[in-house]
């Protein structure tokens, strides 16, 4: 089943081995006052990735606005202006990614 959670274990798994800027890289975390949402950025060797994640079950605004970042990975199909109820979202912010 391509959408299954499994499925997307695999995905961040192979998405943390192939760069290691996810593993390895400067952490700098962006709302720290937030307690809905945790954002941060991971940077190594010229790449930057950064990260979002809805820990509620209800929709949350985004603190940043990832316009012209590739996004890599989500847990949702659409993109909105509002993160959905326990979204995640890897993006590459510059740099290259590895799939």
């Amino acid at each position: 089943m391509p959408d299954s959670v499994l499925n997307d274990f695999k995905r961040l798994i192979a998405l943390r081995h192939a760069n290691p800027a996810l593993v390895y890289g400067d952490f700098t975390q962006l709302c720290p006052e937030n307690k809905n949402v945790v954002c941060y950025k991971r940077t190594l060797d010229g790449n930057t990735f950064f990260v979002e994640l809805n820990l509620t079950g209800k929709l949350q605004n985004r603190p940043y606005d990832p316009v012209g970042f590739e996004r890599l990975y989500s847990n949702y199909h659409d993109h909105r202006d509002v993160l959905m109820p326990f979204e995640a979202n890897v993006y590459l912010a510059e740099g290259e990614a590895k799939a």
